[in-house]
C-alpha cells in the first residue's frame, strides 16, 4: 500500500491528536500544516517535524505533495474548507460535527462526489476494540435481540469559547460537540438507519447560550 500524504488544517488540541495517531502508523505521513494564527503552523511544524507550514490553507491544498487532508478546525469553518479541498481534489478526513445543518452536509457530499474524492468522518471509537467485540457478541446472538440501549456521558467541556455561540458551533452538546455521535457510531450499528427520533430535550447552561446537557431517543429497527 502507498503511503498517504497528509495535510493537517488547524493546530489546536485535536491537531495534537491527529498528528500524533499518524506517526504511530506506517501508511500515512504528515508533510504539512496550516494555521491562520501568525506562528501557530510553524510552531506545530517544527514541534512534529512537519516540513511545510502555512497561514493560508488554500496554499496547503496547492501542494501536490498532499494527498489527503485532515480538518481540526472550528465546527463553522468545516464546509467552505471540504468545497475547497474537494476542488483541490484532495481527499478529506473532517472532525465531528460534520457541519452545521443537513443542507452543508448535502454540499459537502455532493462537492465531493462531483470531484471523486472521499469524504471521511473521523470517527474513531467504532474500531475500539471493547465495541467491536460487543457487537460481535450481539451478532452472534450472546445476549439475544436487544431491544434497548442506553448511554449516558459527561464531558469537562469545550475548549474554544466559540462554542458557546449556537451559530458557530451547531447546537450545543449533541449537535455542535458531536458527544452522542461517538457513543451511536460505537455501538457499531452503522448499517441500521434511524426511522425516529422521540423526546428531545435540552438544558441551557448558566449562559444560556448553548445546550449543555440533552437527551433522546433514537429508533432504529436493529
Amino acid at each position: 500500500m502507498d503511503q498517504v500524504r497528509v495535510g493537517i488544517i488547524g493546530t489546536g488540541f485535536v491537531a495534537d491528536i491527529h498528528a500524533d495517531a499518524f506517526q504511530m502508523i506506517e501508511e500515512g505521513e504528515v508533510v504539512a500544516v496550516a494555521s491562520p494564527t501568525p506562528g501557530k503552523a510553524k510552531t506545530f511544524a517544527e514541534r512534529k517535524g512537519i516540513p511545510f507550514s502555512f497561514e493560508n490553507y488554500q496554499d496547503l491544498l496547492a501542494m501536490d505533495l498532499v494527498d489527503m487532508v485532515t480538518l481540526c478546525i472550528p465546527n463553522y469553518l468545516h464546509e467552505q474548507v471540504v468545497l475547497d479541498a474537494a476542488s483541490a481534489k484532495k481527499d478529506i478526513v473532517c472532525e465531528k460535527p460534520l457541519c452545521l445543518n443537513l443542507e452543508q452536509a448535502d454540499r459537502m457530499i455532493e462537492a465531493c462526489q462531483k470531484a471523486d474524492v472521499l469524504l471521511m468522518y473521523a470517527e474513531e471509537l467504532c474500531f475500539a476494540p471493547k465495541y467491536v467485540r460487543a457487537k460481535k457478541l450481539v451478532d452472534e446472538g450472546a445476549v439475544g435481540k436487544p431491544f434497548l440501549v442506553k448511554q449516558s456521558e459527561e464531558h469537562n467541556g469545550p475548549h474554544m469559547p466559540w462554542f458557546w455561540d449556537v451559530a458557530l458551533s451547531g447546537g450545543g452538546v449533541a449537535a455542535g460537540y458531536g458527544m452522542p455521535l461517538h457513543r451511536i457510531c460505537a455501538l457499531g450499528f452503522r448499517k441500521a438507519r434511524c426511522k425516529k427520533c422521540d423526546r428531545p430535550s435540552r438544558h441551557l447552561c448558566s449562559s444560556g447560550q448553548n445546550p449543555g446537557r440533552g437527551s433522546f431517543l433514537l429508533h432504529c429497527g436493529v
